[in-house]
């Protein structure tokens, strides 16, 4: 068996199966763009035919026919994941062009889109972003021309806000609030707490969180009930504050202070106000 080993292995330099045949001159890469791009003509193509056809030939005169109905809401609804996935997917091709491992993630839209009446800049959008200045550009400049945010020049400084006028303005809004926002990094930062009983968000992001209306609160007020260490606690809501670009308010209570809060004015108003209670066991398993 060693014979045959050596026998196999003598005067081979390279390792791994054969370099493929090559029988075209266009790069192996590019024709599979093209025929991709071909078979997306090809599939879209019939579509807008077979329109073409029942509209101009068979019903000419009444569109659409009586008895149907055209889904414009499920068109706008796959409208808004087209644009917003090819958003994500070209955040995620910086990403790793820049070797930035959490990429855009809380970049330049959910920046933005969380807090409509806030100008930055393109240089304050790099920074938050953590990507470079000339990426930031082209990204401020494909949002722009979606018409997602406007941009106003003040002498050589261009400052950038959201486009509440927009059409996706609170789809992608709410997307973005619901995957990176108070409620997704609180859960993130804080599921390793030890000695939590109960986890909530209170206060003015947790009355967003449950359909109220109005500003962009300013801080998160987070609530924990238990007997966490402190410092620990304070260390999750700085990683927080990191994140979210906001402060994070943390305040603690027993588990026996919030089932008898007894005359704490505090407890009862948070009682009475929304509430919204972070599921850290589900973060737990998803990490």
């Amino acid at each position: 068996m060693s014979t045959v080993a050596h026998a196999d292995t003598h005067g081979h330099d390279h390792h791994g199966p054969p370099p493929a045949n090559v029988s075209s001159r266009v790069d192996s890469r590019l024709l599979g763009i093209y025929l991709f791009i071909a078979s997306e003509i090809m599939l879209f193509g019939s579509f807008f035919i077979a329109l073409f056809f029942a509209r101009v030939i068979v019903a000419p005169d009444a569109w659409p026919p009586e008895g149907f109905h055209l889904p414009v809401y499920l068109a706008l609804v796959n409208t808004i994941i087209l644009v917003t996935s090819s958003f994500t997917m070209h955040w995620a091709l910086e990403s790793i062009r820049e070797n930035n491992k959490r990429g855009l993630r809380m970049g330049l839209l959910t920046t933005l889109l969380l807090d409509p009446e806030r100008e930055l800049s393109v240089t304050d959008l790099a920074d938050i972003s953590e990507t470079s200045l000339p990426t930031a550009v082209r990204e401020v400049d494909r949002a722009e021309q979606a018409g997602i945010v406007r941009s106003r020049n003040v002498g050589r400084t261009r400052l950038v806000a959201a486009n509440p006028r927009s059409f996706a303005y609170e789809p992608l809004r709410e997307l973005l609030l619901r995957a990176f926002g108070p409620l997704a990094v609180v859960t993130t930062e804080f599921a390793n707490l030890h000695g939590v009983d109960q986890l909530f968000i209170f206060g003015s992001w947790a009355a967003r969180y449950t359909g109220d209306s109005g500003h962009e609160p300013r801080d998160v007020d987070v609530l924990i009930v238990g007997a966490p260490d402190r410092g620990a606690a304070y260390d999750a809501a700085e990683r927080a504050e990191r994140q979210l670009h906001r402060p994070v308010q943390v305040t603690i209570r027993t588990a026996e202070q919030w089932e008898h809060p007894g005359s704490d004015p505090f407890l009862l108003e948070v009682q009475r106000r929304p509430l919204v209670e972070i599921d850290r066991d589900a973060d737990k398993g998803a990490s």
